[in-house]
């Protein structure tokens, strides 16, 4: 699944925890978004161990972070909305009614 289908899943599910969670509770939330749409491939374990879907989950965040739409300096293991996340959930959300 490309990149670009996990960021308003991601936005989504932060917005949803009141703008911040422990990464593990994103990534939980995260994957019953996308459960539906993740291949098989995305399902699969990567070299490091890790399932594919949730690395590529790891570079989307870091994406968003440069893009401002996630915060930088949040506390470890806390993965954050910013202010123009929310703006940019809201116009994805009025563009699409």
């Amino acid at each position: 699944m490309p990149e670009a289908e996990y960021v308003r899943p991601l936005l989504e599910a932060l917005f949803e925890l009141d703008g911040s969670a422990p990464t593990s509770e994103v990534v939980r939330r995260v994957g019953r978004k996308l459960d539906t749409k993740l291949t098989e491939a995305d399902r699969q374990l990567i070299k490091s161990g890790d399932v594919r879907w949730k690395n590529r989950l790891q570079f989307v965040r870091l994406g968003l972070i440069k893009q401002g739409l996630m915060m930088k300096n949040s506390p470890r293991g806390i993965w954050e909305i910013s202010e123009s996340g929310k703006q940019y959930l809201n116009e994805y959300k009025e563009m699409n009614k």
